[in-house]
């Protein structure tokens, strides 16, 4: 695992006001263990890279924008997809990088596991 998707992660999972202990990295899945603050809940995830590294970079822009602007609540952002297009060019974003970064994050899937079964995702919608 690379400096990028370690920055992703960190981004995406913030999102869900988690923090990731990463566990353990075979080939190009990650497997690790989400904790929340004030909670003693935690959840098992893995999550095998599918994207080229400037897609997982542009998806961490992403999320730290989502946050940042305050467009989320829980796994679903607050504004329509065209409002956020719009949000993204007006902050210099090309039109590209924000097709590609939207498009990127709706295919994301992060799994989460329990008792060592895949049973639900981790995942950003409208």
């Amino acid at each position: 695992m690379n400096l990028t998707e370690h920055l992703f992660l960190d981004s995406f999972f913030k999102i869900f006001d988690a923090r990731l202990d990463i566990t353990g990295i075979v080939k190009d899945t990650v497997y690790g263990t989400l904790k929340w603050e004030d909670e003693d809940d935690e959840q098992d995830i893995k999550w095998t890279k599918s994207f080229k590294d400037s897609d997982i970079e542009l998806l961490t822009k992403l999320c730290d924008f989502l946050l940042q602007n305050k467009l989320t609540r829980g796994d679903k952002i607050d504004v329509t997809e065209d409002l956020l297009f719009e949000k993204l060019l007006a902050n210099d974003w090309t039109i590209e990088k924000a097709k590609k970064a939207i498009e990127s994050l709706m295919d994301l899937e992060v799994r989460m596991l329990d008792d060592g079964k895949e049973t639900d995702s981790f995942y950003i919608h409208f």
